[in-house]
This record gives C-alpha cells, structure tokens and sequence, in this order.
C-alpha cells in the first residue's frame, strides 16, 4: 500500500518505511529505537543498497502460492489490502490493513542460531474510516520477526504481525482470505472474508514495476484488483456486518526511488462499469523526468497498459492537515481513449496517517461519465 506503503517515506508503499523499535499499541508510543528512517534511504537509489540484497532488475517468472509469502533476500515488501463496505442499514465505511517487512541485513547464518537475531522487522497499520460520523481512525505497531512473533507461513497462507493476520481458508491459494485486526486503543475491529471477483493482475511489465531509470529501481508487483468482502467491523464495541468491494497488492524490492524523486500519488479505482484502473504519479525534483504509469482493467480482467499521453491528471483543490502538510484533495482524471472524464473526491478529508511518518491514506468518490469507489494514497509531502 499499501500502497504498497511505502518504506521510505513511512515507506511505503505499498509505503515502505521502517522502525527498529517496537510500538505500544495500547499507549501510542515508541518504545526505545532507532529514529525512523527516511524515504531516499530505505527507498532511494543503488548507492544506498547493501549489494547482498536482491534487486527488481528483469523480469522473472512468478511462483505462485510461494509468491504470496514474504521475499527476504529483497530488502523491503508489503502486503495492503483496503476496502470500502456497508453495513445491514447502508452505513458505509472504509478500511485499511498493510504489513510491511523491511530488512536490516541480506540473510546471515547468525539467524539460525537465534530467533531474535533473524534481521526482519515488521510494520503495521490499521485504519478505519466511519463515513457517517466522518470520523478516521488509525494505528500503528512495529515487531521483529523473532520467535513467531510476525512473518509467513506456507501451509496455510499466513501473513501476520502478532495478532493482526492475512490467513488463507485453504493450503493451494490465497484467496479465499480471513482479515483479522484490532486496536483496543482505537475501539476498532475488523473480522472479514475476502474472495476474488477479477483475476490476478501482475503490474508493469509482466510483474516488473519500473519506478525511475536506473536498474533495479523497480519493485515485483501484483495485485488482486476486485475483492468481495464480507464480515463484520466493530466501531465502539458495537457490532456491524458489512458488505463492499476491496483491493489487494503485495510488492517487494530493493530500492525504488531515484535520488530525485521526492514522492507519490498513487490511486486504484474501481468504476461501477466492472473496471478498474490502477494510476501512480512518482514526483520528481523541478527539472528531472515525472514517472506517470497506469493500467486499465477491463471487466474481463485483461490489463491494458496505457500511456502517460493518455492521462491527464489535474489537481483541483488542496487539503492542509494538523501537521502542516498541504495534500491533494480533489482531482479530475481524464483519459479521452477511454472516453473517461471523472472527478475523483475524498470520502472524508482527515485521512491522514499520523504515526511514525505521515501520508495520506483514504476512501475516494468518483462521479462523471464513469462512477465508483476508490482508494488513494499520497506519500512525500
């Protein structure tokens, strides 16, 4: 996110960006740790790469469900899946659930030795969003793989960051999923099935998502572009059985940033005509090349890569959060070979991610000649 979440910049994704020490989820705060890392240094280009690490520099043929679990000799990864839903009365809400592993080391033969020296850390963040109330609620935790404590497992499909988990309902495949996440602190609670409507999609060039020019600054990236969802969510202990649509991506890398490229908007929507069309937009310093890559998913589920030409993406307004920082906050899309032209609106304005670093992360609106419901995130501001 999750994306996928980013790891530079709080990473991510998907995000992905790292903490080395481990948060209180009931308190809020950090326990004793290294300060958290910046974008270029966890994202940014070859030089700052440990060369014992992986890179995402050709293409390479995906192994699935092997490809589900966690890729360590790459230094950064994440799983995100979101969502928006209702409930029985046809309240709507929005949610958000991305575990990201970051690397501190290629893999050494120290890790056998120890469980606790094994050099994997895992981020996690939950977030809920209550429509009605305009309310977003969200939170943030941190653990070493350790002995058990977060990593993946094979036989089921498991993903998990201690009690928050992704867990497939059968050995052979990923999905059907189970998503179960809760904050005591936040009164939230997810409890949700996840089946796929649309295909696998593999992103870029046959899984290969090139983010700037130089080799390797690219990530291994597939997503699952139509989930139903079903389950319930608690808000305040109170109990809702939802229903909706959500997204899921998992990508991993080694460096994806160029020292140039300052951040990104990143949007996947879901127009009610059954397709979809996942877009990112990674910033670039006044003078250095912007990267505007897109892919259209018909309702066949066959992707079409369209070309930055194609898009035109315009800002219309702007949102400045408690902390400063000034985000996008309304956008039109047009893409005339699609005879496309849609406004692209947040659900709410405040749904910002205010934890170790902080980005946007939000349920959108779309209304036009194409209508429908989305996510965005926007990272580096």
């Amino acid at each position: 996110m999750a994306k996928y979440l980013l790891l530079s910049s709080c990473l991510l994704i998907g995000l992905g960006w790292f903490v080395v020490g481990i948060r209180d989820d009931s308190s809020g705060e950090a326990l004793p740790g290294p300060a958290p890392l910046q974008i270029q240094q966890l994202l940014g280009g070859s030089g700052s790469i440990d060369p014992g690490f992986q890179r995402a520099d050709s293409i390479r043929p995906f192994d699935f469900p092997i490809d589900h679990l966690d890729h360590p000799a790459y230094r950064s990864e994440w799983w995100y899946v979101t969502g928006n839903v209702v409930d029985a009365e046809g309240l709507p809400f929005a949610f958000q659930l991305t575990l990201f592993r970051q690397a501190l080391r290629p893999r050494d033969d120290q890790q056998s030795l120890n469980p606790w020296l094994i050099p994997q850390l895992y981020m996690g963040h939950l977030a809920v969003v209550n429509i009605n109330l305009q309310q977003h609620r969200s939170v943030e935790r941190f653990s070493r793989a350790g002995p058990g404590l977060a990593g993946t497992s094979a036989v089921p499909l498991r993903i998990w960051l201690e009690d928050w988990q992704l867990s497939a309902v059968t050995d052979s495949s990923l999905l059907p999923l189970r998503l179960k996440a809760a904050s005591s602190a936040q009164q939230i609670q997810l409890e949700l099935s996840l089946s796929a409507i649309k295909s696998r999609v593999l992103q870029g060039e046959a899984g290969l998502s090139q983010k700037s020019a130089e080799p390797g600054n690219s990530s291994y990236y597939y997503s699952y572009p139509r989930l139903q969802v079903s389950g319930q969510l608690r808000w305040d202990g109170k109990p809702h059985q939802v229903n909706g649509q959500g997204w899921y991506d998992h990508e991993w890398s080694s460096s994806v940033l160029a020292d140039y490229q300052t951040g990104w908007d990143w949007l996947a929507l879901q127009l009610d005509d059954g397709r979809e069309l996942m877009l990112y937009h990674i910033r670039a310093k006044p003078g250095y090349p912007q990267n505007l890559q897109s892919v259209l998913i018909g309702r066949d589920g066959k992707p079409r890569q369209l070309s930055p030409n194609e898009i035109a993406l315009t800002v219309l307004e702007h949102w400045r959060s408690p902390n400063g920082k000034r985000y996008p906050a309304r956008w039109r899309l047009r893409i005339p070979s699609e005879s496309l032209d849609v406004e692209i609106v947040p659900r709410l304005a405040d749904q910002e991610m205010r934890h170790s670093l902080s980005y946007w992360e939000g349920a959108v609106v779309i209304s036009g000649s194409h209508p429908g419901l989305g996510f965005v995130e926007l990272v580096g501001y």
